[in-house]
């Protein structure tokens, strides 16, 4: 029997006595690469919300304080609690190591702390249908530094690219899979028999007895009813055990198909593969394990959430900014300032060129001088600018990455929309330099510290990308000197 890669135009999956008919070209996706990257960052928010989590859920095995003290999990786990507070991993100390344990569990596994292998299999549940996947990360960072203290820890490059998978991909549960692996093979003696009863009841009337097309109410019907021995003509699902089944539980539009949802789900099967007997070798296609996988995650991903009001969206919303702000902050990467940059000229330019809006110290208000700037009115009567914003301080993280970098989010950003702010796009190749220089001397924002993961994954995207075209905002506009940032932005 020839194996073929199949090609589904509609898969069907079983799961847990329910039957799930899908469209092949529809992807499972997961949270996608930049929310992946969102969760790899430890927020302030996200710490607070992981050490609620964490006493609620894990505290009555790892204790409060992490140090496994506890005398809940002697008769169920085969092997000490890790004192998490003296940072005893397992499987790694890295961010999505720590995730993978709290999501996938560890039932099965047999390393120990010493690398070698235990009689029993270390323990350890799964938390996907009791937390969200937001609340499992938040859980993460808390154990990795609200207990511990690993914040330098990575992952091995092959966890890691197994994560980003599932971000872009979904997850596929490992039940889930097995249960669709064991359909994609024939069953019982015992099963095919009923298969074949089902069928001369069913099917024979149109498709015959042994599967030509030419059962007695098969002449009536147009198109006529399929002959499963053909060597010519294509099958609309397929002839893998996924379409087969589709078409069984389905029908087919427009063709004189019927659906038989009725069927035991057990014996369609049973009679999808029955019938894929008569299919000549050169038609018989099969079920990849990619395409297990891809309907897995299909059938792994959580129901979409119940809607929620316009007002919850909005406050969530609003108490997300500054978790946006940091995650963008930490984006940027560390200040690469040139050494032939001057912070004290860079303090001039600023001070020239940006203190209308901006205050220099970055713990302070903003000294508003500028018409943009929110500053109070002289008097109660006289109104306030018509345009009216408020700056927020700046920090170190502001002047993060190369120069270019640093320019095109200045040039780009807020600075463009206003209708005469244009000192940012008249600053010479010295003055980008220079600026930035001064602004990474500015106090950094305080978060909970570095985050190698995400410096590990920017530089395997960067890696993987073509160069550029080697365009320098900052030279770029120095050599032009016009008063728009256009080049600077894009």
């Amino acid at each position: 029997m020839k194996h073929k890669t199949a090609k589904l135009t509609l898969a069907a999956a079983l799961a847990g006595g329910g039957i799930l008919a899908l469209s092949s070209t529809v992807d499972a996706q997961g949270i996608g690469l930049d929310e992946f990257k969102r969760m790899l960052v430890p927020t302030p928010r996200m710490m607070s919300q992981g050490e609620q989590i964490y006493q609620n859920q894990c505290s009555s095995c790892h204790g409060t304080d992490g140090t496994g003290a506890s005398d809940y999990p002697d008769a169920r786990f085969a092997n000490p609690v890790p004192n998490l507070a003296e940072n005893q991993y397992r499987y790694g100390a890295g961010p999505v190591s720590v995730y993978n344990t709290i999501t996938l569990g560890l039932e099965g596994r047999t390393k120990t702390d010493e690398g070698e292998s235990s009689d029993k299999a270390a323990y350890h549940p799964t938390y996907t249908d009791t937390l969200r996947y937001q609340e499992r990360w938040a859980v993460t960072h808390y154990v990795r530094r609200g207990i511990g203290s690993t914040p330098e820890a990575t992952d091995s490059p092959e966890v890691l690219a197994a994560a980003k998978q599932r971000a872009i991909n979904g997850t596929c549960k490992p039940s889930i899979k097995k249960n669709l692996s064991s359909r994609v093979e024939p069953p019982g003696e015992e099963m095919m028999k009923k298969a074949e009863q089902t069928y001369k009841a069913q099917c024979a009337t149109c498709h015959g007895d042994t599967g030509k097309g030419d059962g007695p109410a098969g002449g009536a019907l147009n198109p006529p009813p399929r002959n499963f021995h053909a060597k010519e003509g294509e099958w609309v699902n397929g002839t893998s055990p996924f379409g087969i089944f589709d078409t069984l539980a389905n029908g087919i539009e427009g063709a004189a198909m019927a659906a038989y949802p009725d069927i035991d789900p057990d014996v369609r099967w049973a009679l999808a593969h029955y019938i894929r007997q008569w299919v000549p070798d050169s038609k018989l296609q099969e079920v990849s394990d990619e395409q297990i996988v891809n309907v897995c995650r299909t059938q792994s991903a959580p129901p979409p959430p119940e809607p929620i009001t316009e007002q919850t969206a909005q406050r969530a919303l609003i108490e997300a900014q500054e978790d946006q702000r940091i995650f963008e902050l930490t984006m940027y990467g560390e200040p690469r300032v040139d050494e032939g940059a001057d912070p004290a000229d860079g303090k001039d330019v600023f001070e020239a060129r940006c203190t209308s809006c901006h205050t220099s110290d970055s713990d302070a208000e903003p000294k508003i001088l500028g018409p943009y700037g929110l500053r109070r009115a002289p008097s109660r009567n006289q109104a306030l600018p018509r345009l009216v914003i408020q700056p927020r301080p700046l920090y170190r993280q502001h002047a993060g990455g190369s120069v270019n970098d640093f320019a095109r989010r200045v040039a780009g950003g807020v600075h463009r929309t206003l209708p005469d702010m244009t000192a940012a796009g008249t600053l010479t190749t010295k003055e980008w330099h220079d600026l930035q220089a001064y602004v990474a001397g500015f106090d950094s924002l305080e978060t909970a510290g570095p985050v190698p993961t995400l410096d590990l994954l920017s530089k395997a995207e960067q890696s993987a990308k073509t160069t550029d075209n080697g365009d320098d905002a900052a030279d770029k506009n120095a050599e032009s000197n016009q008063t728009d940032s256009t080049e600077n932005a894009n």
